[in-house]
């Protein structure tokens, strides 16, 4: 393909032919891959990341309305932890997220963070705990009362966490579940407390809701990767969700949008 010059090297007929036929394979690949890409745009399908308890709830909030306006538009959901999400969605094995908000995954300049609203998490107990019938609780007050959970809520642990540590203690996590329906039977049962969305308990029935002194509201928050939103499909998901609590937001102080 090159001979040797006395100053460097030439293409031999043979170099001169595979160039004017790499340049051909290469324009090709050029082709293929906006084609592709063009595609991955216009696809009617997203992948929606969703932390067990408080994405799954807030997805399932919004969900009819959005069906309703793109009923057109497949939403594949991926249930896994905060942590788990990001990596993914840098990596783009997910499109966009509802997750709880942590500070430390928002320093992440390649991510867009739109806090959707807030969530007001509560204690929760089996209506006939001994607690129940109290109108709050303190951390002296639950320190030795079990705990169940979804597995790794890192934004619901740390907050208990910091809440424990200000009385030099730690939370009792007895037991974590993959699936949030076995931390409610176990609530339920009597077995064990909860530290959930005030929304969920509220939902199901022989649980009662305390609040935690010390507790503020974590706020929850849609979630993609800067560009992502070129994706129609993602696009259209976006402008739903924010639309959908634009609109309660006006008839209720729980739905915030920024």
């Amino acid at each position: 393909l090159l001979e040797r010059q006395y100053k460097g090297f030439q293409l031999t007929e043979q170099g001169k032919e595979f160039q004017k036929k790499a340049a051909v394979v290469l324009n090709e690949v050029d082709r293929f891959s906006r084609w592709a890409h063009e595609l991955a745009e216009k696809r009617d399908s997203i992948v929606l990341g969703l932390t067990r308890s408080t994405g799954s709830l807030v997805y399932a909030e919004v969900f009819p309305f959005f069906v309703q306006e793109n009923s057109n538009v497949q939403v594949i959901t991926k249930p896994a932890s905060s942590q788990e999400i990001i990596e993914a969605l840098k990596n783009h094995q997910i499109d966009v997220a509802i997750m709880p908000e942590s500070e430390d995954q928002k320093k992440d300049d390649t991510l867009v963070f739109c806090r959707i609203r807030d969530m007001e998490m509560v204690y929760a107990v089996a209506e006939d705990h001994p607690l129940a019938r109290e109108p709050y609780v303190t951390v002296p007050m639950i320190c030795k009362e079990k705990m169940v959970s979804t597995i790794n809520d890192f934004v619901k642990t740390r907050v208990l966490e910091e809440l424990f540590a200000q009385y030099g203690d730690k939370p009792y996590v007895w037991q974590r579940y993959d699936q949030l329906t076995m931390v409610i039977h176990m609530i339920r049962s009597g077995h064990a407390a909860g530290f959930l969305p005030q929304d969920i308990v509220l939902r199901n029935k022989g649980i009662v809701s305390l609040h935690l002194k010390g507790v503020e509201t974590i706020g929850v928050s849609m979630v993609w990767k800067k560009g992502s939103e070129k994706n129609q499909a993602v696009k259209k998901f976006i402008k739903s969700v924010r639309q959908y609590y634009e609109i309660a937001g006006s008839r209720t102080e729980k739905g915030k949008v920024i």
